[in-house]
C-alpha cells in the first residue's frame, strides 16, 4: 500500500530511519520502549509522500484537504479475528505453520512477533502479528497489545494456545505418532503441549 502511494522505504532517499519500525521499514529491527507501536504506523517521511501523491493527483486541493481533515473515526475490524497459522499460511504457503520451541519468542510476545516456518528449509521467518490476530483465550492484538476480544472471539486453551505443531517433530513422527515419554523434553512439550496435555 505505501508502495503504491508514493512512498520509498524509511531511509531511502529521506531523512526517516528504518530502525524506527514504521510500515515503510527496510526490514526487521530491535524492539525498543519508543519504537513498540510503530509497525503499525506510517512515518512523518511515508505520510509526506503519500500526500504528495494525493496532491499532484488532485487538481482543486480545497477538496483534497476537506477531505483529508474531515475523515474522522478509526477502522474498524468486527468481528473478524484471525489465528497466527492462518496468516503464515497465507504468507508463506500451505505447509508453514507458527514455529515453536527453544529460542523462539514466548506466546505472551505473539502480539509483537512469531515466527513463521519457510516451508523446504529449517529456518523460520520473523512476522508482527496482524490487527485481530488471535493471542489467548478470548483475546486479540490490537496494535501490539493483547486486548480482551469480543464474546465468542478467540477461544483458546491457555495451556497449549497454539495447538500442536504441524509436521515432522521428532525421528518422523508427529506428535500424534510420539511416545508420551517425549513429553518430558522441553523442546517437545512446547511443540506438541496439546498431545502433551491428554
Amino acid at each position: 500500500l505505501g508502495h503504491c502511494l508514493g512512498s520509498n522505504h524509511d531511509g531511502d532517499k529521506n531523512m526517516c530511519h528504518s530502525s524506527d519500525r514504521y510500515i515503510m521499514s527496510d526490514g526487521s529491527y530491535p524492539e525498543t520502549e519508543s519504537n513498540v507501536l510503530h509497525p503499525w504506523r506510517f512515518s512523518s517521511c511515508s505520510s509526506n509522500y503519500m500526500l504528495d501523491l494525493l496532491k499532484s493527483l488532485e487538481t482543486n486541493n480545497i477538496i483534497l484537504q476537506g477531505c483529508l481533515i474531515n475523515a474522522i473515526g478509526s477502522i474498524k475490524t468486527g468481528d473478524n479475528t484471525l489465528s497466527a497459522s492462518q496468516q503464515c499460511k497465507a504468507f508463506y504457503g500451505v505447509q508453514s505453520y507458527v514455529c515453536r520451541g527453544a529460542g523462539i519468542p514466548s506466546f505472551d510476545k505473539l502480539c509483537d512477533e512469531f515466527y513463521c516456518k519457510m516451508p523446504g528449509t529449517t529456518s523460520c521467518e520473523r512476522m508482527i502479528a496482524a490487527t485481530s490476530t488471535c493471542c489467548g483465550n478470548k483475546k486479540k492484538c490490537i496494535q501490539g497489545q493483547c486486548v480482551d476480544a469480543g464474546q465468542g472471539q478467540c477461544p483458546m486453551n491457555d495451556k497449549c494456545p497454539l495447538g500442536d505443531q504441524e509436521g515432522e517433530i521428532v525421528e518422523n513422527m508427529s506428535c500424534s505418532q510420539l511416545h508420551s515419554g517425549f513429553c518430558y523434553q522441553n523442546d517437545v512439550y512446547l511443540k506438541c503441549c496439546d498431545t502433551c496435555e491428554k
